[in-house]
C-alpha cells in the first residue's frame, strides 16, 4: 500500500455562506430553548 503524510493545516474561508448568520442564529434559539427546559448545553470548540 502506498500511504503519504498530509499535514493539517488551516484555512481562511474565502466565501462564507449567504446563510451563515441565518445558521448561527437558528443554534443560538436552540441553546435558548434548551436552556429554559433545563437541559444540557454543549459547546465544542476546534482548532
Amino acid at each position: 500500500m502506498d500511504f503519504s503524510l498530509r499535514v493539517n493545516r488551516k484555512q481562511i474561508a474565502t466565501n462564507s455562506s449567504p446563510y451563515r448568520d441565518q445558521q448561527f442564529q437558528h443554534i443560538c434559539s436552540l441553546r435558548t430553548r434548551f436552556q429554559r427546559q433545563g437541559l444540557p448545553i454543549l459547546s465544542v470548540d476546534s482548532n
